[in-house]
């Protein structure tokens, strides 16, 4: 499984560090930081990107509106409330796992967490191509076979079985619904 390599820290001083004389502690100002991007900063470039159809997907096809919109959901909603302030360098695939094991633990149906994972593998892959992450390290990044979200602890299967259920008590009850109206009182 690829690892992502961290690249520059999280924060670079520009100027004096905060514990050294003339830095923000003994001036009041705020330091300058050049920071890495963040997840949310490469959901950001990544979602600008196909909405001007030049980012592709897995593929090498752009992204339609279902697509764009799908991404735009699993990316903006679940990924970024989860690693959106983590520097993107630093996101490695336990915490993608633990993210998409929370969605299923949490009761996100599995093919929402599917989606969820291949839309944080479309983001690697883009981040991996503009260099925001090192080469090679998309790969694995986000496994899915073995993300964990096939089973979702049988939700699906009872969720379908109530669906069924419901379905036919309905039309129970349309028939004697007919039944009653085609009887003469």
């Amino acid at each position: 499984m690829a690892r992502l390599v961290a690249t520059p820290p999280a924060a670079v001083f520009v100027g004096p560090a905060p514990w050294q004389p003339g830095g923000p502690a003994a001036t009041g100002r705020p330091a300058a930081t050049a920071t890495a991007p963040t997840v949310r900063d490469a959901i950001g470039h990544f979602l600008d990107a196909v909405d001007a159809g030049t980012a592709r997907d897995s593929r090498n096809r752009r992204f339609d509106g279902g697509a764009a919109a799908e991404l735009r959901w699993c990316l903006r909603g679940h990924v970024a409330e989860a690693l959106g302030e983590r520097p993107l360098a630093a996101v490695g695939p336990g915490d993608v796992q633990a993210l998409l094991v929370g969605l299923a633990d949490a009761g996100v149906p599995p093919r929402r967490v599917r989606a969820v994972a291949e839309a944080t593998d479309e983001l690697a892959r883009f981040a991996a191509g503009e260099g925001l992450l090192e080469p090679g390290a998309a790969e694995g990044l986000v496994d899915l076979p073995d993300a964990g979200v096939e089973g979702g602890g049988g939700r699906d299967v009872a969720d379908r079985a109530i669906a069924l259920t419901l379905q036919a008590a309905t039309l129970g009850l349309l028939v004697v619904a007919v039944v009653l109206l085609a009887t003469p009182l």
